[in-house]
């Protein structure tokens, strides 16, 4: 066995990690393969590495949430930075090869487990202030929107995805690729797309392309925490029939008998009504729901929602 895989006295360098030969020869000493299914497609570029770590903006103080960690590269770059790192991985059969990678560091905790399962909660049972990560393509946008819309959202959100995610991410108001994902994120987050990145800079090679996208927290979120339900159900209700104008989409809007559906159409300026979501502007989605929120709750709710979850 090579320096670089032994363990015996040292953690695994990073460097180590970004070496196909190397992540092959961990896999194959190990019986593994990468499994597709579960987006185990190992990062082997080590200036894309530290891109992600830059535009995380790790600082010594900071507890991180990373999902995914895989064979811990990323996890690694991390720790080298002084952060103490909260890693969720899946793969039951890829967690022993991690804690072997890691045992160098004490500064980590390790969990074996379904992400979707811990989050949003160990966000505040961990007093994470950041999440870092390159997502699994499957069950990504999933977590990112249960951890960006969360009470406890993080200060800072850097992770690679999936490209078409990603511009669905950072789509403006008015592109047709604007919707719940974007809409969602800019609630809480500014949000920028940082760079694409080759399926070269991982192995397996995806079909792919990939993409780093960063989400900021905002001081102040433009929708508050008690509205937040309300705001989900509504934009939820809208984007089912994106391509239906907004006046037709508000005088449809399943609310109970005591609401007349006319007076929700009045909260929507006039120039708003013939457009279609996707070309709604961020502020008045949020008053739109705002408004609509304070009427149908003085018209005792809405009838079969979930919007007070």
């Amino acid at each position: 066995m090579t320096t670089e895989k032994s363990l015996a006295d040292h953690t695994v360098p990073v460097s180590a990690f970004t070496r196909p030969s190397v992540v092959r020869a961990w896999l194959q000493d190990a019986g593994l393969r990468p499994n597709r299914l579960l987006g185990q497609n190992f990062l082997i570029d080590g200036n894309i590495l530290r891109l992600l770590l830059d535009t995380a903006a790790v600082h010594s103080s900071d507890r991180i949430l990373e999902v995914g960690p895989g064979l811990g590269a990323l996890t690694a770059g991390l720790l080298d930075r002084g952060a103490h790192v909260v890693a969720i991985e899946k793969d039951e059969r890829f967690f022993p090869l991690l804690e072997e990678h890691l045992a160098g560091y004490s500064d980590r905790t390790l969990i074996q487990g379904d992400a979707l399962d811990f989050v949003p909660g160990i966000l505040a049972q961990e007093s994470i202030t950041k999440m870092v990560a390159n997502l699994p393509y499957t069950p990504g946008t999933r977590i990112l929107v249960d951890i960006a819309t969360c009470a406890m959202r993080p200060e800072r959100i850097a992770v690679m995805v999936q490209d078409e995610v990603a511009g669905r991410i950072t789509a403006e108001p008015g592109t047709t690729a604007f919707g719940l994902l974007s809409l969602w994120c800019r609630v809480f987050y500014r949000v920028s797309y940082v760079k694409r990145v080759s399926p070269n800079c991982f192995w397996p090679r995806p079909k792919v392309q990939s993409a780093i996208v960063l989400l900021e927290r905002l001081a102040e979120p433009l929708v508050q925490d008690a509205g937040w339900p309300f705001f989900m159900w509504m934009t939820k209700q809208l984007f089912q029939h994106r391509r239906k104008q907004m006046g037709r989409l508000l005088s449809e809007l399943p609310i109970s008998k005591e609401t007349n559906n006319a007076q929700i159409v009045d909260f929507l300026p006039e120039t708003c009504r013939r457009l279609r979501p996707e070309a709604v502007p961020l502020d008045v989605w949020c008053t739109l729901s705002e408004n609509m929120r304070m009427h149908v709750e003085a018209n005792q709710g809405i009838e079969g929602s979930d919007h007070g979850r």
